[in-house]
């Protein structure tokens, strides 16, 4: 004070080994006995508290306000198509922070040197409500968003069977990952002659697996020869075609 500086020197302002008004007493004060069992860490937590707000309020001379929540942003875009997927955002706090994700219940890392965190999250496909809890000494401070996860088109599984086919209806089985609003299935021959086109139809309620049959016959119902056949599954999903061909052989018996 002396020399011009801002100070505070934090003391107790009653005898901490007599009893008083909102106070009880400590007979270890001072003593071997006084050891940390004996402590009152809800006290000690609180005076920290204050002594951290007092030297923010010194060192910030521009401010006479208290410190306000810390300031955190939430830098990811609202749609993506990967998971797991790694939010981040910026910081500003005074004090050492903790940033929490949910419902995840991840800890996010924390860059103090460039005030930025990270956190690599698990997403559900659909819409993910996502909160972001950042807690410093003082105070805490919740920041919510919604992120779209929504993977690009990948196809699962096709299966033709049986394959050989000798007598028995060919079935045709496709899965992706997405979606699919349409499907169609061409057989053509290895020249690239189509020989027959099926329409396939959707697993009920599950639209990313679909099916069709085919009796292994041409549109004017002459049964194909034996030969290897190349079955082309053709699908439309979030407005996009996707392929992909199969090899079937049928045998006449």
């Amino acid at each position: 004070w002396n020399q011009g500086y801002d100070a505070v020197t934090l003391v107790e302002n009653i005898t901490p080994w007599r009893d008083s008004r909102g106070y009880k007493a400590n007979p270890f004060y001072h003593t071997s006995k006084d050891t940390v069992d004996k402590i009152n860490l809800n006290l000690v937590t609180k005076v920290a508290r204050l002594a951290l707000t007092v030297l923010y309020n010194l060192a910030s001379r521009d401010s006479v306000f208290l410190p306000t929540k810390p300031l955190i942003t939430f830098d990811s875009p609202p749609t993506v198509n990967q998971s797991p997927f790694k939010i981040t955002g910026r910081i500003l706090s005074p004090f050492p922070l903790k940033i929490a994700i949910k419902p995840q219940n991840l800890i996010a890392d924390i860059d103090r040197v460039n005030r930025v965190y990270s956190a690599l999250t698990p997403l559900r496909n659909g819409t993910n409500h996502i909160k972001i809890i950042a807690s410093d000494a003082i105070q805490t401070n919740t920041f919510e968003q919604q992120i779209e996860y929504r993977p690009d088109f990948e196809w699962i599984s096709t299966l033709v069977y049986p394959n050989p086919s000798y007598k028995d209806l060919v079935t045709f089985r496709a899965e992706s990952n997405r979606p699919v609003n349409n499907m169609q299935v061409a057989v053509h021959q290895v020249d690239g002659t189509l020989v027959r086109q099926i329409n396939g139809v959707a697993s009920q309620p599950n639209s990313k697996i679909w099916w069709a049959w085919w009796n292994r016959k041409i549109t004017y119902g002459i049964e194909v020869a034996t030969a290897v056949y190349i079955c082309k599954f053709e699908v439309k999903s979030d407005n996009k075609i996707h392929t992909r061909h199969e090899k079937l052989i049928v045998i006449r018996e």
